[in-house]
């Protein structure tokens, strides 16, 4: 029970604040740098370039173009990606910093204990971060809805049971990635009570893995010899959550499952025997 009612305490303090709306407005923004249409010379077209140009292009004539599409495909594409792990983490790093500087933090470990502390904390981070990033998306779904056509004319039954079936992949994806992306802020956080650091180091941290991944990844998908093994290993990618919903084969969800549920566990063993050596513990 206690532990309960920390966690409530803690996700009222991170999600009821102006900075978690800031985030999740910026969120919904980034989506609309995603990719929506290409022509025949190949020129690339982002959704607001879209929207700026709506005149010339007729929705109609391209399915690609429905609202539905485009929900979908956006989490594949701009900017969202690169910048979910700042956005995901802010809300909560920044209260948890300031909680940590006010002097206070003593007394909720005194009553909740060490351990649920921290996993309240661990807790809040997750579903803060998910939040973000799944508020952002649901937003943006909501005004493609106002802005292209529901979906292709010709969609059968069956088809709006395979769209359903997507969306919901897409939203957990989404979701998941978002509160994964924290893990690296957090751990941070237990070893420093800069906000900076604990936010921009690990974005970067990321950003470089994702960097040097895509580069091996397309050295080696150039290479015959290495073809087979390089879509094996999609499931290390930074934004693998994101992809679930190409998933079919049981052996590739596992080894995701897998590497997050050991992402998961390393990131809150590391923050509760950082936080445990500190003599300050808390404060």
């Amino acid at each position: 029970m206690k532990l309960i009612n920390s966690i409530n305490q803690n996700l009222k303090a991170v999600i009821f604040n102006h900075r978690f709306l800031f985030c999740v407005i910026i969120t919904t923004v980034l989506f609309f740098s995603a990719q929506a249409y290409s022509d025949y010379l190949g020129n690339k077209f982002s959704v607001i370039e879209v929207l700026l140009n709506m005149n010339r292009i007729k929705y109609s004539q391209y399915p690609e173009l429905s609202s539905y599409s485009i929900f979908i495909n956006s989490v594949g594409s701009g900017y969202f990606g690169m910048f979910i792990p700042i956005l995901a983490s802010c809300p909560f790093i920044l209260t948890f910093c300031e909680q940590r500087k006010s002097g206070f933090m003593q007394f909720e470990v005194s009553r909740c204990g060490y351990l649920n502390y921290y996993f309240s904390k661990f807790i809040a981070s997750f579903i803060s971060g998910g939040f973000v990033a799944v508020l952002g998306y649901v937003l943006f779904g909501l005004l493609c809805l106002l802005f292209f056509p529901l979906t292709i004319k010709y969609a059968l039954e069956i088809r709006e049971i395979v769209y359903l079936g997507s969306i919901l992949k897409s939203i957990l994806g989404v979701f998941l990635f978002g509160a994964v992306s924290t893990f690296p802020s957090f751990v941070f956080s237990s070893f420093s009570k800069n906000k900076y650091i604990n936010t921009c180091i690990p974005f970067m941290l990321i950003y470089i893995y994702d960097t040097a991944f895509n580069r091996i990844f397309s050295f080696m998908i150039s290479s015959e010899q290495y073809i087979n093994t390089t879509f094996k290993l999609n499931f290390l990618r930074a934004d693998a959550l994101l992809y679930i919903k190409y998933i079919e084969e049981i052996t590739e969800t596992l080894k995701l499952t897998a590497l997050n549920i050991f992402l998961t566990s390393a990131s809150f063993l590391t923050f509760f025997f950082i936080m445990n050596r500190r003599f300050d513990k808390c404060d």
